[in-house]
């Protein structure tokens, strides 16, 4: 049995292309994890209450999309083992296309939800806090310390002793 040439170009793109967005989809839903963990770790450390569930639905269509998308490339192998035994596979086929798609659904959901989480708790007004009372206290008056000389280790020449000026040097 002879394969179209085109054919058979078009079925190592589909399946480059497929394994590229497979790739990008896990990629991007870990990636905007990590940055809306990071994002509440730094920014918003404490963010108002009535966001919390906007975070948690986020986070659900991150993981979503992940957990559709690792399941769906195992699937989709067993799918392409069972096309090389000429078995027909088209349900299954199926659900494979239903879960990348779900997949960025998912993604596209949670993205959404981050951002809207984002906006609430960075541009929305935080209630004042409560300012905490500070005293302070009056300086101790100053007192006067005596200060004793320091015993000298160098001996001391007698007074009798005429000290001369240094010399002048004949270097200006």
């Amino acid at each position: 049995m002879d394969v179209d040439p085109e054919r058979k170009g078009l079925v190592e793109l589909y399946g480059k292309s497929l394994e590229s967005f497979e790739r990008t989809i896990v990629t991007v839903s870990s990636g905007a994890l990590a940055l809306s963990i990071t994002f509440l770790h730094d920014v918003t450390p404490t963010p108002l209450p009535s966001s919390l569930s906007t975070l948690w639905w986020g986070w659900g269509g991150l993981l979503g999309s992940l957990g559709m998308m690792i399941l769906s490339m195992p699937l989709g192998h067993w799918l392409l083992e069972r096309a090389l035994e000429k078995k027909d596979s088209k349900t299954l086929l199926r659900l494979v296309t239903v879960m990348n798609v779900s997949s960025v659904v998912l993604l596209l959901m949670g993205f959404g939800f981050l951002a809207r989480f984002a906006q609430v708790n960075m541009f929305a007004a935080k209630p004042p806090t409560k300012p905490t009372a500070v005293t302070i206290q009056p300086a101790p008056p100053a007192t006067a310390i005596p200060v004793q000389p320091a015993p000298s280790s160098v001996p001391q020449l007698p007074s009798s002793i005429p000290i001369a000026p240094p010399a002048k040097s004949a270097i200006p």
